[in-house]
């Protein structure tokens, strides 16, 4: 694409700085802002723990976030997404708000991208029930702050939906595509392609390379461009979602071969019989020795090793099988796949952590980071990344003992409210948030209830009579 030859990612530092949803799932109305702008400035870590009971909307904010990346990438958002719409509704909303810094040309600013997702019959099918499928029906990119060093107030740099014409205003749309009548009519059937291929448009390779050849053609340094831009990049390189529904596991490299540091996913529990190239080979090679110290300093006595093999004779061929075994001294190579889920979980994600424990740019969101993992570790590792990392990391738990290791101010907690599903809570030096919390599930939080469910003699008499219907 041309716009990956205008841009240095090198110089950019971006971080999501509030969410909010509208009917995702048990989610009515929910916001939660993370104040990341002053720690992104300081290159300093920004950490968010989501917790409270189940089905009470913690997993949905990992689901926006994975929604949002696919969607400011410019790709397919997936049809199991579909199902992220609440019952009884045919729409819901996602909107992030970004801390955008870049060094030159100079731009600090705040930018809002807010995208409607709908339910939307399949154009490809003339059944009376065709098949339903997930359409972008509107969405926009507003921005407020400093470029060049000139101060610009909240302003749309984007705005469309499915009636209106190619974007509004109508002088950003002059300013990004030009005024050219076949270009536009030509963006205008290719809204219309992303709109059912379930896609961004504004986000999309054919308005971002328009963008780019109207930047060229000017010769001058369009930052409303180069907003779109470095979103895009960051959606693509260093926002990284971890949402695994099933029993896949990937191991995660950083590809540092491309001019952009891809995050790259490679099965983990089984041969790859797809195959991997071989340039991937040599990333995991380098990256071993570094990873296995981090590893090793984890899991005591504990490396990982991998053995690899050509899938086929081609010389032209230049794809490998992988399979990743663990080591301990004595015990010999064990495959990965018969390691505990805790095993397999931290060598998943122990390069991505890692990642965001060095670059203030890279966000990674974690469902369930806790899953199958020591407490302990867990507490530990959580409160390394927030004293001395620099990145931005989300995730959501069930183990409290990251309560007693994270200021306050790191933490939120679902409600039983699904029209203010998220709240925090305000705690002096002396309190233990973990205790503020389980008291907080029996009594209440100000005037939010954390926690909707029968007591524990009520649970005890269901229990009793589904031993006596069992029985009868």
């Amino acid at each position: 694409m041309i716009i990956e030859r205008l841009v240095i990612m090198e110089d950019s530092r971006i971080r999501i700085n509030k969410i909010i949803l509208c009917d995702l799932k048990s989610v009515s109305y929910g916001v939660i802002d993370l104040n990341s702008t002053d720690s992104l400035r300081k290159e300093k870590a920004n950490i968010m723990g989501l917790y409270g009971q189940n089905a009470s909307g913690k997993t949905v904010v990992i689901e926006a976030l994975a929604i949002i990346k696919h969607a400011m990438s410019g790709e397919k958002i997936p049809h199991r997404y579909l199902e992220s719409i609440a019952n009884g509704k045919d729409e819901c909303s996602i909107e992030v708000e970004f801390s955008v810094i870049v060094g030159e040309p100079a731009l600090d600013c705040t930018a809002i991208y807010k995208c409607t997702l709908g339910r939307r019959n399949d154009p490809n099918e003339n059944d009376e029930n065709p098949k339903k499928i997930i359409a972008v029906i509107n969405e926009s990119l507003r921005a407020r702050g400093i470029a060049s060093s000139k101060k610009f107030i909240l302003q749309d740099f984007a705005r469309t939906d499915e009636g209106c014409q190619l974007i509004l205003p109508v002088e950003k749309c002059n300013l990004l595509f030009g005024t050219d009548p076949n270009t536009l009519k030509t963006l205008e059937q290719q809204k219309i392609l992303a709109l059912y291929g379930s896609r961004s448009f504004i986000f999309s390779s054919q308005a971002l390379n328009a963008m780019a050849t109207r930047l060229l053609e000017k010769n001058n340094a369009n930052w409303h461009f180069r907003l779109f831009v470095y979103l895009y990049m960051y959606a693509r390189c260093q926002l990284f979602v971890v949402d695994e529904r099933g029993s896949r596991i990937d191991f995660h490299i950083i590809d540092k071969n491309t001019q952009f540091m891809m995050p790259r996913k490679i099965p983990l529990l089984q041969s790859n019989d797809s195959g991997v190239p071989r340039a991937w080979i040599k990333d995991i090679e380098a990256l071993l020795p570094h990873l296995n110290n981090v590893l090793s300093s984890i899991v005591p006595g504990l490396m990982l090793v991998f053995k690899s093999e050509k899938i086929s004779l081609d010389e032209n061929d230049d794809m490998y099988r992988l399979e990743f075994f663990s080591h301990r001294e004595g015990l010999g190579d064990i495959p990965l796949r018969n390691e505990s889920l805790g095993i397999k979980k931290i060598v998943s994600f122990i390069v991505l952590i890692a990642e965001v424990y060095n670059n203030p740019s890279f966000t990674l969101a974690i469902d369930e980071m806790d899953a199958s993992i020591f407490e302990y570790l867990l507490g530990e590792i959580l409160s390394i990344m927030s004293s001395s990392g620099k990145g931005q990391l989300l995730f959501t738990s069930h183990n409290l003992c990251p309560l007693e290791k994270l200021d306050s101010r790191f933490i939120w907690f679902t409600t039983s409210d699904p029209q203010n599903r998220y709240t925090q809570m305000t705690k002096k030096a002396t309190n233990n948030l973990r205790d503020m919390y389980l008291r907080a599930i029996q009594l209440g939080h100000e005037d939010k209830e954390l926690y909707n469910g029968d007591s524990k003699h009520a649970i005890a008499y269901t229990f009793r009579q589904m031993g006596r219907n069992g029985d009868g």
